[in-house]
């Protein structure tokens, strides 16, 4: 009786077809990170630009120019962490600018919370008033 034998390149690994599932999962997000990173500028979308915004709004003390810089260096130590290489200059590129930031706050982040304000006063039954700080008065609606 003769076996069979198939000789397989060395070159090549053999992957079940859910493992290659996960492998292009991995790949496409990859693939997604550097087009991203690599981009000549900035090009956000309306939910990543609220979350932004909002970042942007939480701490005004760092201003818009503080919070462009800081971005560039969580994604860079993101990316050097995980040891994926990267162009800073394109990183820096692709990154929202100072006036992008101020944009995204006064288009999502004021809206957002004033609507969230609204929401609040809505749902609690009362509302407190504090018109004169220096009395420490509080007035009850």
């Amino acid at each position: 009786m003769h076996g069979f034998e198939v000789e397989i390149p060395t070159t090549h690994d053999l992957v079940h077809a859910s493992r290659l599932n996960q492998l292009s999962a991995k790949a496409a997000k990859y693939d997604a990170i550097m087009s991203s990173i690599t981009r000549s500028k900035y090009e956000g979308k309306a939910n990543e630009d609220k979350i932004l915004g909002y970042a942007a709004s939480i701490k005004p003390q760092c201003g818009y120019s503080g919070l462009a810089t800081i971005i560039s260096f969580v994604i860079a130590n993101l990316l050097t962490n995980a040891r994926i290489q990267f162009d800073p200059e394109q990183l820096i590129a692709s990154q929202p600018s100072p006036q992008n930031i101020q944009n995204l706050v006064t288009e999502h982040a004021v809206l957002d919370k004033f609507l969230l304000t609204l929401q609040s006063i809505n749902r609690n039954p009362h509302v407190y008033l504090a018109p004169d700080k220096g009395d420490k008065k509080v007035i009850r609606i």
